[in-house]
């Protein structure tokens, strides 16, 4: 999940980008019967198709001529290209505005925001350099020390300048998350919700993904529920709950979840940015079906789609091209299913190959997780120690591992193959 830095558009003392429509579309309506809508309005709801629709349609018809409505017409559709995570668009927008409307530098601010987003974190720094410092720069300053520069001195420069704002305790909450310390999140996630339940009820999604990462299904599902009653064709909140689900029981029942969604993309030509998170979750669940059609293309834009790459090459025994996309992609494993997935591959490589030392980092990356705090009593965690154990041959300790989870393993015609 990627929590966003807030960026907010300005709101301006008039509304450039109001029309009127009738109830059926084609008959004039008095005036107290007519609907009005405005670009704010639609960004309010979060329609951003809507409201760049909507300003494009005046635009071309030209019905606001002063050079402020133009300013105005453009930073709200370079806010809802953000939205709908079409960067480069944003940023062409934003840079079209700095470059020959004003010079103001929040839009170099701006455009550091589309950057971050897109993971370039070199052209981010530099569009930082040159914009005013702010509450939302001091946001991506933050987020760039923990995924760029991984420097725990920088991130606590930052993290000591956030104010008590929503928006900077959300982020503080995002860098517990991608820290995977997850309680910590949760403990802000609630706060803040505690603080107006009824218009952050948004932030139930947020909690429930950390129980997810808890491997806390139920109580995930538990948490979605409301916030699915209120909004029943959420996309993040109907996958969250398929993945819920197919950790709980199975693929099939996961796709029952998404089954809306996905007959909206057979028939829509309309690209939603989350579409993509739908196609690898559907690989997922239909275990690596199409993987090295789905996958590869996401690769860059979904991280777990490396993981997931790589274990359908392991699965076809393609030992190779599995260590070349670990070896590319996890250079330096952060979470628990990374030091696993590099210890296996290295494992493999290591039996065939002969090599000790591709063998020695797989031993040590299967004690690292086996021995780790928040591991050591999960099944991956005694699956870790298991195979450290096999791999110094102490065979004994090796079958103390397998029987304490020998019953929360299930037996397939393909394990036993």
């Amino acid at each position: 999940v990627k929590f966003r830095s807030i960026m907010h558009y300005r709101r301006h003392s008039v509304d450039t980008t109001t029309a009127e429509f009738t109830n059926d579309g084609t008959t004039p309506l008095s005036p107290s019967n007519k609907k009005h809508y405005s670009a704010t309005s639609l960004m309010d709801q979060r329609d951003f198709l809507g409201a760049i629709t909507l300003i494009e349609f005046e635009r071309e018809l030209k019905q606001e001529s002063h050079a402020q409505a133009n300013v105005e017409q453009l930073e709200y559709l370079a806010f809802c290209y953000f939205h709908l995570a079409n960067y480069d668009k944003a940023i062409s927008i934003y840079t079209q505005l700095y470059e020959k409307e004003s010079s103001d530098p929040i839009y170099q601010l701006f455009i550091a925001c589309c950057l971050f987003h897109a993971g370039r974190y070199e052209q981010c720094i530099e569009c930082l350099q040159r914009a005013p410092s702010n509450r939302l720069s001091n946001r991506v300053w933050l987020h760039l020390s923990y995924l760029h520069y991984n420097d725990e001195s920088k991130l606590k420069t930052f993290v000591d300048k956030l104010s008590d704002s929503p928006s900077d305790q959300l982020s503080l909450a995002a860098v517990h998350y991608f820290r995977h310390k997850y309680q910590n999140a949760t403990d802000i996630y609630k706060r803040e919700w505690m603080k107006h339940k009824s218009a952050n009820i948004a932030i139930q999604i947020y909690v429930a993904y950390c129980f997810f990462e808890l491997d806390r299904y139920d109580t995930s599902n538990d948490i979605i529920a409301p916030y699915l009653a209120k909004h029943p064709q959420s996309i993040i909140a109907l996958n969250l709950r398929a993945c819920n689900n197919y950790r709980l029981y199975n693929g099939k029942m996961a796709e029952n979840d998404i089954r809306s969604i996905l007959d909206v993309m057979q028939v829509s030509n309309c690209e939603n940015p989350f579409f993509n998170l739908v196609r690898h979750n559907i690989c997922v669940f239909r275990d690596g079906e199409n993987a090295l059609e789905v996958l590869p293309p996401l690769i860059h834009s979904i991280k777990e789609a490396r993981l997931n790459l790589c274990i359908y090459h392991l699965k076809n025994e393609q030992f190779v091209e599995a260590y070349q996309m670990l070896s590319k992609y996890v250079k330096k494993p952060k979470s628990a299913i990374e030091y696993i997935l590099k210890a296996i591959v290295c494992c493999c490589i290591g039996q065939i190959k002969q090599s000790e030392n591709e063998l020695n980092v797989a031993l040590k990356y299967f004690e690292l997780v086996g021995s780790s705090q928040s591991e050591c009593d999960t099944i991956p965690g005694r699956q870790c120690m298991a195979s450290s154990h096999m791999l110094r041959k102490s065979f004994d300790d090796v079958l103390i591992y397998l029987e304490s989870i020998k019953e929360y393993i299930g037996v397939t015609q393909q394990s036993m193959d």
